[in-house]
C-alpha cells in the first residue's frame, strides 16, 4: 500500500492505495467553519470573554457555562455561550425619582 499525504482545501490527507482516507476527507477546514458553530478551548474562551481560565473552571464546576468534554479537552460551542450570555444579560434598574 502507498501512503502520499496530500493537501485537499488546507487538510492533509492520507491516501492509501489512490483512495483518500474518510476521516482526512470528512473535515472541514476551521476557515470554513461558521464563528458560532466553533469549539473554542478554554483560553480561546477566556480571552473572547475577558475573564481567565480560572474563572471558567469555577463557572464549569458550578455548572454555569455550557461546555463540551472531549476526553480529557474541554470545548466550548460558541453559540451555546453566547445564548447563556443573552439569558443572563439584565436591563440595568432605572434611576430613582426621589428627590433629595
Amino acid at each position: 500500500m502507498l501512503n502520499t499525504p496530500t493537501e485537499l482545501s488546507g487538510v492533509t490527507q492520507v491516501v492509501t492505495a489512490g483512495r483518500p482516507s474518510l476521516a482526512a476527507a470528512s473535515c472541514a477546514p476551521v476557515n470554513d467553519v461558521p464563528f458560532e458553530h466553533r469549539l473554542m478551548s478554554k483560553a480561546e474562551l477566556a480571552v473572547y470573554l475577558g475573564v481567565t481560565e480560572r474563572t471558567l473552571e469555577l463557572w464549569m464546576r458550578q455548572r454555569k457555562i455550557p461546555f463540551i468534554k472531549l476526553g480529557r479537552t474541554v470545548r466550548f460551542r460558541v453559540d451555546s455561550v453566547q445564548r447563556y450570555i443573552e439569558e443572563k444579560y439584565t436591563v440595568p434598574a432605572a434611576e430613582s425619582r426621589r428627590r433629595l
